[in-house]
């Protein structure tokens, strides 16, 4: 599940079934100046009762929002609960190239699995990256 829409299109082509990966709404918060900002709907991501994993890219792409801490903890305690991973792709993020903020790598659930890259590194075409999560 993607628990804040809009985010990253190439997520939609991870499973065989089309109904596979599915996409929570946000809430949206009018701001000034004609601005807006996405946060996640954490109620309606807690009601779904199929949720295999929790995936997220942050700063959400392409909006380049960032999740704020709580928005993680509360998106993490879901997780949790649920007795899923918290996937969380950092392909914008810190620590490379650090172009926007990002939610820090600063958990040790080891319900969260952080994934970089570094496509976004100056190696344009490639794919080679990793991904972190605490000992269980």
């Amino acid at each position: 599940m993607l628990p804040c829409l809009p985010d990253y299109t190439g997520y939609q082509g991870l499973e065989l079934d089309v109904s596979g990966v599915v996409g929570i709404a946000p809430e949206i918060f009018l701001l000034s100046n004609n601005m807006f900002r996405y946060t996640p709907d954490t109620d309606a991501v807690n009601a779904r009762t199929d949720v295999d994993a929790l995936l997220l890219s942050d700063p959400r792409n392409p909006t380049g929002d960032s999740l704020t801490t709580t928005e993680f903890d509360e998106l993490l305690r879901i997780a949790e609960t649920k007795k899923v991973p918290l996937l969380v792709d950092h392909a914008y993020g810190e620590p490379f190239p650090k172009v926007a903020g990002s939610v820090p790598c600063r958990d040790g659930s080891p319900n969260v699995v952080h994934s970089f890259t570094f496509s976004k590194f100056g190696i344009p075409g490639e794919r080679l990256g990793f991904a972190i999560r605490p000992s269980s």
